[in-house]
């Protein structure tokens, strides 16, 4: 089992500046890299396995669009039984590795009404609804901070030269692991959230906080509970999420491509 130092050794040769956490079921963008080496989470100091399926639970160090990237092949979630803590450990090992860039990347329910099953929406800001009496705290005036306006630009810029539409809004972290009833959604809908999931957030305030530059897109996958004729369900998701990979694949290879 390799620790940091050992980690750290191994990936002198081409220090990663970036590190992206691919969501439920778009391990398969990191296809195609020149991987240079691999982990399994649970082998990975600060890391603990994923049992969630669509998550493969692997930490990838390689070239992509010829740009050394660290890539975590899923993610860690509270409702797997974890704590707080362990959520946060792919962002904590990233920048212990000495990455100063982090994209996060999930799956979501789309609110709005624009964003059906595979669009790509880029965060602006987010809500979490994870904490007990959640609606008694207020907004800090620093949240709007979380997600790096520059990389944001930069995502936008890849977008267009890739030719792949992203819609931009905001995403509301809900605990899971069920999804989120009609009631909730029409809540979150009142509040001005555009899609939901149950990740993003914690990692996005965590990367600020270990002052890593932060830009999150999310996949979606599914309308959200109440807003079409069937339930979500999570093969949906997985299903989703693999059919808008190419698209998302083409953003991320032109916003890692080095400039020239």
């Amino acid at each position: 089992m390799p620790d940091l130092a050992a980690l750290l050794s191994r990936l002198a040769q081409a220090p990663p500046d970036a590190a992206l956490v691919l969501g439920s079921g778009l391990s398969v963008l990191a296809e195609g890299m020149d991987v240079l080496d691999a982990w399994p989470f649970a082998e990975l100091p600060m890391l603990v396995d994923t049992s969630v399926a669509g998550h493969k639970g692997r930490l990838v160090y390689g070239r992509w669009a010829g740009r050394p990237v660290l890539v975590f092949e899923g993610r860690i979630h509270y409702y797997e039984g974890n704590g707080w803590e362990a959520t946060q450990g792919p962002v904590r090992l990233a920048a212990s590795l000495g990455v100063k860039t982090l994209l996060l990347t999930n799956a979501a329910g789309g609110i709005r009404s624009d964003l059906k099953p595979g669009a790509l929406m880029l965060l602006r800001h987010h809500v979490k609804w994870t904490q007990p009496h959640f609606w008694r705290y207020g907004v800090n005036k620093t949240d709007t901070m979380f997600y790096d306006d520059r990389l944001n630009d930069d995502l936008r810029r890849a977008a267009a030269a890739a030719q792949v539409p992203l819609a931009e809004g905001i995403y509301a972290m809900l605990t899971g692991p069920c999804y989120e009833t009609p009631a909730e959604i029409r809540a979150l809908q009142a509040i001005g959230v555009d899609a939901v999931g149950m990740s993003t957030a914690i990692e996005a305030e965590t990367a600020y906080r270990l002052q890593l530059r932060c830009a999150a897109i999310s996949c979606i996958t599914n309308q959200a509970a109440g807003l079409s004729d069937t339930p979500p369900h999570h093969e949906e998701v997985l299903i989703e999420s693999r059919r808008a990979a190419d698209r998302m694949r083409r953003l991320l290879s032109a916003w890692l491509q080095p400039a020239a």
